[in-house]
């Protein structure tokens, strides 16, 4: 399953498309479920999101891989993986440069995963993504 993130803790000098009042949110939410994701993933508070957005899936999930280095980030998804073997968890995500690699982990893993510009601005190629929407379908074409 994937998940989208609509905008964390960046600007709109970063990325002019951000997301940022709840009417842009709920648009995003709907163009990026339209891209392919399945569950909207917003901050705990945002009930007027929550209505905006009709009967989209909300949920908040805490685990995160931090590691923004694209040539270490799914190592570190790993060692992650492995120290908390056993347990249940909905999803897998990596921020910034690691993004995209523990995305393609979690993929081949067949582990729940997320993207969006909570978790990155940019596209496999360094591009800044248009939209959620846009990092959405990438995500959906990649597995």
């Amino acid at each position: 399953m994937l998940q989208v993130c609509l905008n964390g803790a960046h600007n709109r000098d970063e990325c002019p498309a951000l997301p940022i009042t709840p009417a842009e949110r709920a648009r995003a939410a709907r163009g990026a479920v339209a891209a392919g994701a399945r569950v909207v993933v917003a901050d705990p508070g945002a009930q007027r999101f929550r209505t905006r957005t009709g009967r989209l899936p909300v949920l908040r999930i805490p685990a995160e891989v931090t590691d923004t280095d694209p040539d270490s980030a799914a190592g570190t998804a790993v060692r992650l993986l492995d120290e908390i073997a056993g347990s249940r968890f909905p999803v897998l995500p990596g921020e910034d440069g690691g993004a995209w690699p523990v995305l393609r982990l979690a993929l081949r893993r067949g582990l729940d995963t997320r993207i969006g510009l909570e978790d990155t601005l940019r596209l496999p190629d360094g591009s800044i993504a248009a939209d959620n929407a846009a990092l959405v379908r990438v995500a959906v074409a990649t597995g």
